[in-house]
């Protein structure tokens, strides 16, 4: 074999092993890097126990094979052993008051990401199963109920260095005159006689370590619900785990 073959087909050959080795050092570091940048969700809540303790600690998940390192929050449903299991509506008309009659007692329930690669797309920063976005459509309200363990999504607390696990408030950011807006955004025209036009609810509330993100959005019919604070907070306090398990 001619000697320069030799040589060249070897300082190829390393080249190759030291391009293949930094690809999996980076890698590893940008894997190690996301993880440590992931704030602890507080598993060891109380809030969270009965959860665990029914779950077994085996890893959970919400739609589609997405094993969620955050604790996901929702309404779980109602199932009477003495009688005919009933809605999810009936459950909340029952325990929080001015709840819309218009609201469907079986709502539309979607979770995103509900797949490996719609995690992947939506939110490329965070590793997988650590966000969540839970959607339930009443028809005529919206409840969406978000989390984060992304540390940028802490900054929510930053005039709050330890905020206490349940703590909810309620502010309206997006001002609109007091007007109300139906699904695509556009200002109704007469509001219901009685109604008190106020903008939509967004509420944080503390569970764990982390603080989640509440949004509620009415048409003219549940209007008085959107704009009851103590409605909100009662709708607020029933949210309780139905996803998610403690991960490395």
């Amino acid at each position: 074999m001619d000697i320069r073959n030799f040589y060249y087909n070897l300082i190829r050959g390393l080249e190759l092993a030291i391009a293949i080795f930094l690809g999996v050092l980076c890698t590893a570091v940008n894997t190690s890097l996301a993880q440590q940048s992931l704030t602890d969700p507080g598993w060891d809540d109380k809030f969270f126990a009965d959860y665990l303790e029914a779950q077994g600690n085996a890893a959970a998940s919400a739609a589609g094979g997405v094993n969620f390192s955050i604790p996901v929050l929702g309404y779980a449903g109602s199932d009477d052993a003495a009688g005919p299991p009933s809605t999810l509506g009936a459950k909340l008309t029952s325990v929080i008051p001015n709840w819309p009659a218009c609201a469907n007692g079986e709502p539309t329930v979607t979770t995103v990401p509900n797949s490996i690669e719609q995690a992947v797309g939506a939110n490329a920063e965070s590793p997988i199963g650590s966000w969540f976005f839970r959607t339930y459509d009443f028809d005529c309200m919206q409840i969406v109920i978000s989390g984060d363990r992304h540390k940028s999504n802490r900054s929510d607390n930053a005039a709050d260095d330890s905020p206490l696990s349940g703590e909810i408030k309620i502010s309206r950011p997006r001002e609109n005159d007091r007007e109300l807006l139906d699904q695509e955004g556009h200002v109704l025209g007469d509001a219901a006689p009685g109604v008190e036009l106020k903008t939509f609810p967004q509420i944080k509330y503390v569970r764990g370590n982390l603080t989640y993100t509440v949004e509620v959005a009415c048409e003219t019919a549940a209007a008085n619900f959107c704009g009851d604070d103590t409605a909100l907070t009662k709708a607020v306090e029933e949210l309780e785990p139905v996803a998610g398990s403690p991960q490395p």
